[in-house]
């Protein structure tokens, strides 16, 4: 696959092109240090792990949701003090969460050789709207991803959000480039289901995690890189 073979590059956000997980698996740790704090007592190694798993069940971007199923579960305080408590909780931990969110080392970079080269590009990303684009705000990465070419699904059906390639789909359309003319990049099997049912190609960036074993054939990439300097390198090798 050379990467000059395509005209528009798609692009996820989270754990794609900026380092999510680990910005709130940060924040987490240390809103729960500061339960331990106001809690003597109280172990953070300890519980840890159940404020995760109530994080991937109710998803990571409802912190306020799962840091109130956590507390009701762990801990006996009186309304006052839950109250207290909560709101300390969700104060750090966006403190924390947006002062750790960055992008990932050179994405900005291929980016910018995107943006010179005059090569169309679009963010084709899941979550709310307004969180969505705060995060491209503060990233600065919204020089590249403007309102019109950032489709999200917060401003879609539910059934239209990846892994359908609906906002894939109408991505391409947006430009006026067919899908097989078309590159997406991602970081998770839903990406991949979404862009390969559209008709792109596929590459799975493993900056964040590594690509899960026994994929389907519309599950696989075509192409894996190890992070953004390995995507730039093969840009920069097959333009000479």
């Amino acid at each position: 696959m050379n990467l000059h073979q395509f005209e528009l590059f798609l692009f996820d956000l989270d754990d794609t092109l900026i380092n999510t997980r680990e910005s709130y698996h940060r924040a987490q740790e240390k809103a729960l240090t500061t339960l331990c704090q106001l809690i003597p007592g109280f172990s953070k190694d300890l519980f840890l792990q159940s404020l995760r798993s109530y994080a991937q069940q109710t998803g990571s971007g409802q912190y306020e949701l799962y840091f109130q199923l956590f507390l009701n579960e762990h801990t006996d305080l009186s309304p006052k003090e839950g109250k207290e408590v909560f709101e300390t909780m969700v104060k750090t931990y966006e403190e924390h969460y947006w002062s750790n969110l960055t992008e990932f080392s050179d994405s900005r970079n291929f980016l910018n050789t995107l943006h010179h080269k005059h090569i169309p590009m679009a963010l084709v990303s899941n979550g709310e709207t307004e969180r969505q684009l705060k995060k491209l705000q503060h990233t600065s990465l919204q020089q590249f991803f403007s309102p019109k070419n950032s489709f999200i699904s917060g401003a879609f059906a539910t059934e239209q959000k990846k892994p359908s390639p609906f906002m894939v789909q109408s991505a391409c359309r947006n430009y006026q480039i067919l899908e097989r003319k078309t590159l997406f990049f991602g970081n998770t099997v839903e990406d991949m289901i979404a862009g390969n049912s559209a008709g792109t190609s596929t590459a799975f960036i493993t900056e964040s995690c590594p690509l899960p074993p026994n994929l389907s054939a519309n599950e696989q990439p075509d192409k894996v890189f190890s992070s953004w300097a390995a995507v730039i390198r093969e840009f920069e090798t097959n333009s000479l």
